[in-house]
């Protein structure tokens, strides 16, 4: 895995297949993005407060990435699956 600094901000690349993070979940979906995120340690806080005469609580979003979040997120070739050699 590899990163960079391009226009558009920092992107990490898949050494194997050469397609960043983005483009992995944006293939896969959902669920693969999460489980990445998850096994990386990469968490989000979430704080609600209420506000005197507002409906609506005042939410604050704390996001935790591990200073190893790049060796993490290594995707690791599967043993079990058919033709790994």
């Amino acid at each position: 895995m590899s990163g960079e600094n391009g226009p558009e901000g920092a992107r990490w690349t898949l050494s194997a297949t050469g397609d960043t993070f983005g483009d992995r979940w944006q293939r896969e979906g959902t669920g693969t993005m999460a489980d990445d995120l998850r096994r990386a340690r990469v968490t989000c806080r979430v704080r609600r407060t209420k506000v005197p005469g507002r409906r609506a609580p005042e939410v604050d979003l704390e996001l935790a990435v591990p200073p190893d979040v790049e060796d993490r997120l290594v995707v690791k070739p599967d043993a079990f699956a058919e033709g790994h050699p």
